[in-house]
């Protein structure tokens, strides 16, 4: 169980991004979803395991992504700028 994005703050001239997640000890095991409690449509709070399910799966540790930025490029000739000269 991993951590959840929130938001974006800005401090020191610097963004810093904002993650939900909980202490290492309550997040080990699936069955520890029921201590996690949110609200429903009524405003009511609900433990999470009533909302989800879950199945084992194996997958790879991490991922790497890779953002590529196209960028055009002209090709046909800039006219030439003059700068004219003092008599």
């Amino acid at each position: 169980m991993g951590a959840y994005f929130v938001n974006y703050f800005n401090r020191f001239g610097r963004q810093w991004q904002v993650y939900v997640q909980a202490e290492g000890e309550y997040r080990t095991q699936v069955q520890q979803l029921g201590q996690f409690y949110v609200r429903n449509a009524k405003g009511d709070m609900v433990p999470l395991s009533a909302l989800t399910s879950f199945e084992q799966r194996s997958g790879p540790e991490f991922t790497m992504r890779y953002t590529f930025t196209v960028r055009r490029r002209s090709t046909l000739p800039q006219p030439l700028a003059t700068v004219p000269s003092k008599p």
